[in-house]
């Protein structure tokens, strides 16, 4: 079992918005519990047409608060990324650059939402 506190820290202006999550997860199974982790993600993006932003977006798994992780065994990436608000199409799409050898080299990802 996991717990995760994800807020979300952010402005959004007519042409521009940015975003900070400081999130931590704790692992709640037995034998696996300990101080939460920390994984903060940022993001800055610009308006590049009606409904349609592009930006950049950082993910990090920094290890437990108490005692981050060696930066080689941290993870690290980040992503060009779109966002598009064109109902019924609401959805996110970005490729990802691992910043380090502890991080996958090349990540696709996409968010859809219903």
């Amino acid at each position: 079992a996991h717990f995760e506190l994800r807020p979300i820290i952010g402005w959004r202006g007519a042409s521009w918005m940015t975003s900070f999550n400081p999130n931590l997860g704790w692992d709640l199974s037995p034998g696996h519990r300990g101080p939460p982790g920390f994984a903060p993600q940022w993001k800055v993006a610009r308006r590049v047409g009606d409904g349609v932003m592009a930006g950049f977006e950082y993910y990090g798994d920094l290890g437990p608060v108490n005692r981050f992780l060696p930066r080689a065994e941290q993870s690290h990436t980040l992503y060009l990324a779109f966002d598009v608000d064109l109902p019924p199409w609401v959805f996110n799409v970005g490729i990802g650059r691992g910043l380090n050898g502890a991080t996958d080299a090349w990540t696709v990802k996409m968010i859809f939402e219903f």
